[in-house]
């Protein structure tokens, strides 16, 4: 299939950039709640400067997620860096 002429959009880079900031604040909580229950690991031990206590308010998870200057390609950041 050829688009000659044609424009396509291509979503897939976003929707990728969108799944890695999902899983890396998904993994920041479950650190944040091993250290708060003191069954630190070896790896929420070494991630803790991200480990986030608390889920952030609603805003605060869009903005991060839809950030103009990473959304179209990257990179992931974590979220006590945004």
């Amino acid at each position: 299939y050829i688009n000659y002429l044609g424009w396509d959009l291509d979503f897939t880079s976003s929707q990728m950039v969108i799944t890695q900031k999902l899983w890396m604040m998904a993994y920041n909580l479950y650190d944040g709640d091993l250290i708060a229950k003191g069954k630190e690991s070896r790896a929420a031990k070494k991630c803790a400067p991200f480990a986030l206590k608390d889920l952030p308010d609603f805003i605060e998870y869009l903005g991060y997620v839809f950030s103009f200057t990473t959304v179209l390609s990257g990179p992931a950041y974590e979220f006590s860096i945004y």
